[in-house]
């Protein structure tokens, strides 16, 4: 199995939670090892926790749009204990090209019982100072289902 050196600068600095990695054949690009701290960091916090695995992670394709090829991939506790298997699980999970994998939010914020988000859009017309400008309307997305923290019901709550 061919392996690039890692490069951290692939890490997602605003989230911490987002990792760029990619594929080319047997090949990987990117911070996979930090991806495997990662994820056996999340189980040590939630050690004793009935959901400390499996994890849930939303891989996204990078440089799509509109939610196109974006879907969830399950990580086991054997999938993360080495990194001979945390490498054997990416070349299963992650087809050829570059992806973000992101932890998926198993409690998140909740209205009413419901998962919920705001699209606004804003637009950053400078740094130092910063100044950004909102679009006056927001748009709500309510999830029509009530939220549970099964992993058998992810992709249910839109």
């Amino acid at each position: 199995v061919a392996m690039k050196r890692e490069e951290p600068r692939l890490w997602c600095d605003w989230t911490k939670r987002g990792f760029n990695i990619g594929r080319q054949g047997l090949e990987l690009r990117g911070p996979y090892r930090a991806f495997g701290k990662h994820a056996r960091t999340i189980a040590a916090d939630r050690s004793g926790a009935p959901a400390a695995f499996p994890q849930l992670w939303i891989l996204k394709p990078q440089r799509s749009f509109n939610q196109l090829g974006i879907s969830i991939v399950v990580l086991t506790e054997s999938d993360c204990r080495s990194d001979a298997s945390l490498v054997q699980w990416l070349h299963r999970a992650l087809p050829d090209g570059t992806w973000t994998l992101q932890e998926y939010v198993m409690h998140p914020l909740l209205y009413r019982g419901r998962k919920f988000d705001l699209r606004v859009w804003a637009v950053i017309s400078a740094i130092q100072p910063l100044r950004i400008f909102l679009l006056q309307k927001a748009f709500p997305k309510i999830s029509s289902r009530l939220y549970t923290a099964s992993a058998d019901n992810v992709g249910q709550h839109c």
